[in-house]
């Protein structure tokens, strides 16, 4: 292993650093700016839980004349073996996607190192912690993933929606030049965006509160914490990107 300087997968608070991330199965870098509209689709994949992932391949097999036994194999097995058997293509699909990510990546060992789907799913949600990607963990069953979806439809019409222009353009803004933004990572990109959001909402509550006679006005500090327990906070991924074309392309 080089002499180099790493985050561990313990150490959320160090991810904004833009250290290469040590884990069990590899050192991971981290996605830049630059790279993300090239990494979307891989992106949208590894947002996907098991159960979304094999969907998409039942409906990306449709009308093939093997159609018959993937779907039983998919049913009958977790996403992992599935991978693992490269059923469908699934084991090239994700060799695709880690080897951009992951340090000296063997596609003929490393999928095969995890040893269950539980394990699997922990490795893919630390690479989205990691670049503070936003993801949506939906339900399975599909009357209380309609109630979900319209449930996160409500909330996002009352609020104002952020997205990477929202973001990139703000940050420009403030003095930060675009070749700049562009060599941060994600994770600094959103972390630096979302202290000056908090800088100005203190400033703007310190202000009114000057004349809140009522003291109803909760003033909230500029400096705290912006890791979210859940990564619901950065560029939700478009709908568009979830479907047979993007699961195509990643697997390229």
């Amino acid at each position: 292993m080089k002499n180099e300087n790493y985050v561990l997968s313990n150490q959320p608070e160090y991810f904004v650093m833009g250290l290469p991330l040590l884990t069990e199965f590899g050192v991971v870098r981290p996605i830049k700016v630059k790279e993300y509209p090239k990494f979307q689709n891989e992106i949208e994949i590894l947002k996907m839980q098991d159960w979304e992932i094999k969907d998409l391949l039942k409906k990306k097999i449709r009308g093939q004349g093997n159609e018959d036994l993937i779907i039983e194999t998919l049913k009958n097995s977790t996403l992992l073996t599935c991978i693992q058997t490269n059923v469908g293509g699934l084991r090239v699909l994700y060799n695709n996607i880690f080897s951009k990510i992951v340090e000296n990546y063997d596609d003929k060992l490393f999928l095969m190192r995890f040893r269950s789907q539980a394990e699997f799913d922990s490795f893919r949600l630390l690479l989205l912690d990691y670049n503070r990607i936003s993801y949506t963990k939906w339900n399975p069953n599909p009357e209380i993933r309609a109630w979900e979806i319209k449930s996160l439809f409500m909330k996002k019409s009352k609020g104002v929606s952020i997205d990477f222009d929202s973001i990139f353009t703000s940050l420009c803004c403030v003095g930060l030049k675009p070749h700049d933004l562009n060599d941060l990572t994600i994770c600094q990109f959103y972390g630096i965006f979302k202290r000056l959001e908090l800088f100005k909402s203190y400033d703007t509550a310190t202000l009114y509160k000057t004349v809140d006679a009522k003291d109803s006005i909760k003033v909230e500090e500029w400096f705290k914490s912006t890791i979210q327990k859940e990564a619901d906070t950065l560029l939700e991924g478009s709908d568009a990107l979830r479907d047979s074309n993007a699961f195509m392309k990643s697997s390229k």
